[in-house]
């Protein structure tokens, strides 16, 4: 057995840096538009932008012909809505407060309500405001402005409807529904349309004419339906219903919903949809409907994310979803000549984009899991993909056809196949079983937000054979049945061939690999349970060990040849230079949330993500020499990669969305932190 090189962490001086600069160059895939929080308002101002109001009292201004997110405004926050997006005004009293209720008005300006008081505001902020008092002003459900924009009509708790005129005219009142009042319409041809909490919608016209119409179905079953959001069209012949189907006893009632789109005043249903869980609506100017809908999540409660929709309003069927990966980006990869870049997601799907033109080439797709890693060989013609059902696949880079499957999934439990366990089998499977998809592609990031994937593929340097763990499921049949109750697996490693698929080696460690760490000669990196890497040789033996101080190592990245690996914990980043006796160049790290590390081919720059802050550091003083923070509606960074001249950095996100930044800068200074 060969002895062992200890290495213990060297701290260092707070040292200046070179500052590097960094500029977008583009994304991969487009963001959802999306809130953490249930969106209850939809308000469009103009053509292109929409106010979304959730649960949480956050005002977020959209750009719906982009699908861009513009701003966000805190509860209570005054904003001005500017070309670029939200800002703050000048004077307190300036802006407008973006809060529900909230009604827009046909020349730009919206209508508030503020404490006795209705402000007629100008978003941009290029008018004055002007606040209408109400007397014994009790609350205001719901706002809307007449067609000819000469007054406001605003509802209040009691089922009451106000007619307030801009002129200074006498105020009118009128009772017209006898539950809460949620949503108003006033129609070109004078009619006034309101629709109440409890399910029923109202008309009137100016010769006291009125209709009644119930909107929900089964009142009085167990399955009954309660109302989660309406909006009419602008000219009163449309109404867009979400509807939640209620009641303990009812199988649905945790995930039941639909969406249908009413005409009026007959109730005859023009088209449905179910199961959808549409928390806010709303007719769109080009004509579409825009829907925030949340995704089918069993056992939920209130904060859920909603994510926006455009629908067809002929058929309600969705517009195709942007482009990109629809689940958290968990794993990236540059092809060696840099032109292309290989990405995985937690739903299993791969897909190949062209770097300069930003377009999707290629996509693919298996029922196994999240994706680990991925790795081009040399000549890239083949990728080399690793899953989280412990399978290793090939795909051919020209177009995208499925090669050999290097390490298929561990065969199952031999007593599975009994008649008796399969039943049992079937039966926790069913009580298991997550709720049916919602027709509109929606899905909740959250279900991604914790998956956090380690790579562990070694590709020789020639790219003719991976190095993987292979894993052996071992399972203790516990039950009188002899049903197993479940399975741990144990591993060991294999060299194969990546053409073939045949095995070359098998190495009977236990200790899990990491593969960031890629030495040249065949040698590879494995990591203990507690703390630090040991660098072994092609055979496994042993040759050194690195980062016991550190703790458990999350991340370890290296430069093409080998001779130095950045090491990550949650704690510190530190470098080891391969041969050398001490590790060198530690910093603390504080990562709150464990975020992805990734390090330039010269080794001279690395990136760490602490939430949605990324960090650039320049090396060997491990400075802070440039920060990034990307947009909210990306949540967090996932996944991290450096082009191979490191002049560009790829970041993928728990949204879908891949962020391209050029790397470079001229001399600064820079905090290490």
């Amino acid at each position: 057995m060969r002895s062992f090189v200890l290495l213990a962490l060297v701290s260092t001086a707070s040292l200046a840096a070179p500052s590097l600069s960094n500029e977008s160059a583009g994304t991969l895939g487009r963001p959802d538009l999306a809130s953490s929080s249930r969106v209850h308002t939809l308000v469009q101002l103009d053509a292109r932008r929409v106010v979304a109001i959730d649960a949480a009292g956050l005002a977020r201004l959209w750009d719906v012909s982009e699908w861009q997110q513009l701003g966000v405004a805190s509860p209570g926050t005054r904003a001005l809505v500017r070309p670029e997006g939200l800002g703050l005004p000048a004077q307190r009293s300036g802006g407008c407060l973006l809060s529900s209720p909230l009604a827009a008005t046909g020349d730009g300006r919206l209508i508030t309500a503020e404490g006795l008081a209705l402000r007629l505001c100008d978003p941009t902020g290029q008018r004055p405001p002007r606040d209408f008092p109400v007397p014994g002003m009790d609350g205001s459900t719901a706002l809307a402005t007449a067609r000819d924009g000469s007054a406001v009509f605003r509802a209040t708790p009691e089922g009451d409807v106000e007619l307030i005129p801009f002129d200074g005219g006498a105020m009118s009142r009128f009772h017209a529904q006898d539950a809460r009042i949620v949503a108003l319409q006033p129609t070109s041809d004078g009619r006034l349309l309101t629709a109440a909490q409890d399910g029923m919608v109202r008309g009137y016209d100016r010769n006291g004419g009125s209709f009644k119409l119930d909107v929900l179905r089964g009142r009085g079953r167990p399955c009954d339906e309660s109302l989660r959001a309406l909006t009419f069209n602008d000219d009163g012949t449309l109404a867009l219903v979400s509807a939640v189907t209620g009641g303990e006893e009812c199988e649905e009632a945790r995930t039941g919903g639909s969406l249908r789109l009413i005409e009026l005043p007959t109730g005859r249903i023009r088209w449905e949809l179910q199961p959808v869980q549409v928390t806010a609506a709303l007719f769109a100017a080009d004509g579409s409907v825009l829907v925030a809908a949340a995704g089918q999540i069993r056992d939920r409660v209130d904060p859920i994310s909603t994510t926006l929709v455009r629908l067809d309003a002929r058929n309600g069927a969705p517009a195709a979803p942007p482009a990109g990966h629809r689940a958290q980006v968990t794993a990236l990869r540059f092809s060696p000549d840099g032109a292309r870049l290989a990405s995985g997601d937690a739903a299993g799907v791969w897909s190949l984009w062209d770097v300069g033109t930003r377009a999707r080439r290629l996509a693919g797709s298996v029922p196994g899991g999240a994706l680990v890693d991925l790795r081009f060989t040399p000549q890239s013609d083949t990728l080399v993909s690793q899953h989280e059902d412990d399978s290793v696949r090939t795909w051919r880079v020209a177009d995208g056809a499925a090669g050999p499957v290097l390490v298929p999934p561990p065969a199952p439990d031999p007593a599975r196949s009994n008649p008796v366990c399969a039943s049992t089998q079937a039966h926790v499977a069913e009580l298991m079983r997550p709720s049916a998809d919602s027709v509109l592609g929606v899905r909740d990031p959250s279900v991604w937000s914790g998956l956090q994937t380690v790579p562990e593929l070694v590709l020789s340097s020639d790219g003719e054979n991976v190095l993987a763990p292979v894993a052996e499921e071992s399972c203790v049949s516990l039950l009188r049945s002899g049903c197993s109750i479940g399975c741990s697996r144990h591993y060991h490693l294999e060299r194969i061939a990546v053409r073939t698929g045949r095995r070359v080696q098998t190495l009977p460690l236990d200790q899990e690999l990491l593969g960031g760490c890629v030495p040249p000669g065949g040698a590879f990196v494995t990591r203990a349970d507690k703390g630090g890497i040991q660098l072994r040789d092609a055979d496994g033996e042993p040759l050194a060990r690195a980062g016991s101080k550190l703790g458990k190592v999350l991340s370890c990245e290296a430069t093409p040849d080998g001779k130095r690996m950045l090491l990550a914990s949650s704690r510190l980043l530190g470098f080891w230079e391969v041969g050398r006796p001490t590790m060198r160049d530690g910093v603390p790290r504080r990562a709150r949330t464990g975020g992805p590390v990734a390090l330039s081919p010269r080794g001279d720059v690395s990136v760490d993500a602490d939430g949605p802050e990324l960090r650039l550091r320049a090396w060997p003083t491990g400075a802070v020499a440039g920060r990034l923070t990307l947009a909210l509606q990306d949540n967090f960074p996932t996944s991290a990669t450096f082009s191979p001249d490191g002049r560009m950095l790829a970041v993928g996100t728990a949204r879908g969305v891949i962020h391209l930044i050029r790397i470079g800068g001229p001399a600064a200074t820079a905090s290490r932190r």
